[in-house]
């Protein structure tokens, strides 16, 4: 364990982990530790790719599009892990993980991307972003057109 310099509070090794930052592709990181094994459930909301590593073996990969959620069943030493995916919000981008060990909860986190208030502001950007892209390759695609004929 180590400490946090700002603070008294003294953080796990599975919680220095999951100061990761989320990306598109990959999504959030959440990282449990059980015993001597650190398990990685890493799972992109919007593209649904899904990995589960324990000690950095993969263990299972998945890539499911429009599920709210999903579960994978791993054996690793002898015991049986159920690490579970749940979508708590598309706008946010907000996505639920927890493990199972032999039916007993060994952890549970939630992580969004956009955690304001004022949510819809980062919907808004991605609305005009996609009007901006599309006017942009729809007059392209018109003279493209236009100079073919």
């Amino acid at each position: 364990m180590t400490q946090d310099n700002n603070s008294n509070i003294e953080l796990s090794e599975a919680e220095q982990l999951n100061f990761s930052e989320p990306s598109f592709e990959d999504g959030f990181n959440f990282f449990f530790k059980d015993g001597s094994d650190i398990i990685r459930a890493s799972c992109s909301v919007w593209i649904r790719k899904e990995t589960i590593d324990i000690n950095g073996e993969m263990k299972s990969k998945t890539q499911e599009f429009g599920n709210m959620a999903t579960r994978h069943s791993i054996v690793h030493g002898g015991h049986e892990y159920e690490v579970n995916f749940y979508q708590v919000g598309k706008m946010l981008g907000g996505l639920e993980c927890f493990v199972l060990k032999d039916g007993y909860l060994i952890g549970r986190e939630v992580k969004v991307f956009m955690k304001s208030k004022r949510w819809w502001r980062g919907g808004l950007k991605v609305i005009y972003v996609s009007c901006g892209c599309g006017a942009i390759l729809g007059t392209l695609l018109a003279i493209v057109r236009k100079t073919f004929e």
